[in-house]
Formats: C-alpha cells, sequence, structure tokens
C-alpha cells in the first residue's frame, strides 16, 4: 500500500468512528427526551392524585363518626396512589441522568475521531514522538468504556437509595471510631 492510501484508510477509519459515535450520542438524547416526557407525567399524576387524596380526607374529617382505622386506610391508600408515580419520577430522573453522561461521553469520542486525522499529520511534522503519544492519548480514550459513568449501586427504588444513604453516613463516622480505636491499641501494644 502507497503513503495515499494509507492516509485514506485512516482517514476512513476516524470517519467512520466519529459517525457511529455521533449516532450512538444522538440515539441517547432522543431517549433522554422520552423520558423527560414520562417525568412530566408521572409529576403531574403524583399532583393530581394529592390534590384528589386531600380532598377527600378533609371531606372524610367532616363526618361525625369517624374512625381512626378509617383515617389510617385512607392515609394508606394515599401512601400507595401517590407512590407508584413519585417512584415513576425518580426512575425517569435517574434514567434522564444516566442517559445525558452517556450521550456526552459518545460526543467526546465523536469529536475526537473526528479531529485525530488532523492531528496526527500535525503531530507528524513535529516529531514521531509526538505522533506516538497522540494515538496513545487516542486509544484511551476509546477502550473506555461507557460503563464506568454507571454507578456501582443500582438501587430499586427511593426509599432503598435514602435508606442506603443514611446507613453510609451513620456507618463511615463508626467505622472511623473503630479504626482509630484499632490504631490505638495497636500502638499501645507495640510500646
Amino acid at each position: 500500500m502507497n503513503i495515499g492510501s494509507n492516509t485514506a484508510l485512516a482517514s476512513a477509519t476516524s470517519v467512520g468512528l466519529a459517525k457511529s459515535f455521533s449516532e450512538r450520542a444522538k440515539e441517547l438524547k432522543t431517549s433522554i427526551w422520552w423520558w423527560v416526557g414520562f417525568l412530566v407525567g408521572a409529576l403531574s399524576s403524583a399532583l393530581f392524585l394529592s390534590i384528589r387524596r386531600a380532598s377527600e380526607l378533609s371531606e372524610l374529617f367532616k363526618l361525625p363518626n369517624i374512625t381512626t382505622g378509617l383515617i389510617g386506610l385512607h392515609f394508606l391508600t394515599s401512601i400507595v396512589l401517590i407512590g407508584a408515580p413519585v417512584w415513576f419520577a425518580w426512575l425517569a430522573t435517574r434514567q434522564i441522568g444516566k442517559r445525558f453522561k452517556l450521550a456526552e461521553d459518545y460526543a467526546f469520542k465523536a469529536a475526537t475521531a473526528q479531529a485525530y486525522e488532523g492531528f496526527r499529520r500535525e503531530a507528524e511534522n513535529i516529531n514521531k514522538d509526538m505522533s506516538s503519544q497522540l494515538l496513545t492519548s487516542f486509544l484511551t480514550r476509546f477502550d473506555e468504556s461507557p460503563l464506568r459513568l454507571m454507578e456501582k449501586e443500582n438501587h430499586g427504588s427511593p426509599l432503598h437509595e435514602v435508606t442506603k444513604g443514611f446507613l453510609k453516613k451513620k456507618i463511615s463516622p463508626a467505622k472511623q471510631i473503630v479504626a482509630e480505636k484499632t490504631e490505638e491499641n495497636s500502638s499501645s501494644e507495640a510500646t
């Protein structure tokens, strides 16, 4: 192969990568709008149900022979009815955040792929070492999996997420105290 066909092949590879990454970023951005629609629907449902349940509860309190069991049943029903759209709104918010991160990652990779060939030619004009460093940097960017942007823990509900966060805040100081006590005991035994 001659130099011209090598350059054409390298350019075609960069263009192909850029197109692939751009298409993926565009798909993710489109799906974000679907999730925004779901979020608005869920929040609207939660608002509607909250207003309706508040009205029903206020009417319930006007009744003369109201029992505590009936009030408890209505509160439980309200929590279940309002909890479902709140949970779905939480899910939609998480999906929007994940998809936004992924779309930005793919858009960055597309821009990098588009710019690579021009940078490579300039780097070769300066020196071969710079061209080698550029290739290493380029390959490092493309070797990064999009999954690195995903959270390590997946919570099944807003309550699960809040509970985990609360426990982490409470357990971390306790771990610190235990570590300090262990260190103190180790240092006092050594002396």
